[in-house]
């Protein structure tokens, strides 16, 4: 590497530049974890997280998700799809609960397990049970979308959405 390169790299916070790929690196991530001896037993990130719950480290010149980083530890080289854990701890690091899947696949995965919000419990519900009883009424009683979205404020997608089912599907 040419010197030039050298000094226009980012460096850690600490001003210590270290790689994934050193051996020290792979006995400093290690230590940040709760190691058991059983590989079916989740293996928690004891140090920094972010505000979602999935642990953080600063390697290879980035902040890095720490199961990410397991599994470059583990198979030489970082995920190229999404890692999904089959133990549905975002705090696990152990590499036998990871394995590559894309977002569709982990979302079904959350969504069949009962891990997905829905409904009122999503952060951002614009509407409750009742009302898309009563939007659903509403439109069976002739109002257009439209109109139900101008009124309450909502979006003409939203109104469509919910009353033909593909939103609040819990909601009868």
């Amino acid at each position: 590497m040419a010197i030039d390169n050298i000094t226009q790299r980012r460096t850690s916070p600490r001003g210590v530049h270290i790689t994934s790929d050193e051996p020290r690196f792979a006995l400093r991530f290690w230590s940040k974890a709760l190691l058991t001896s059983n590989p079916d037993k989740c293996w928690e990130w004891q140090a920094s997280t972010y505000s979602n719950g999935y642990g953080r480290i600063w390697v290879d010149e980035a902040v890095r998700i720490a199961h990410r980083v397991a599994w470059k530890i583990t198979y030489g080289v970082y995920p190229t799809l999404d890692l999904l854990h089959s133990c549905d701890n975002k705090q696990c690091v152990n590499p036998n609960h990871l394995r590559e899947g894309t977002n569709v696949e982990n979302a079904a995965e959350a969504a069949e397990r009962g891990l997905m919000q829905k409904g009122i419990d999503r952060w951002n519900a614009k509407v409750n049970p009742q009302l898309v009883k009563n939007i659903r009424q509403w439109n069976a009683d002739g109002i257009s979308h439209g109109r139900i979205a101008q009124q309450l404020g909502l979006g003409v997608n939203t109104v469509g959405s919910i009353c033909r089912r593909q939103t609040w599907k819990h909601v009868v």
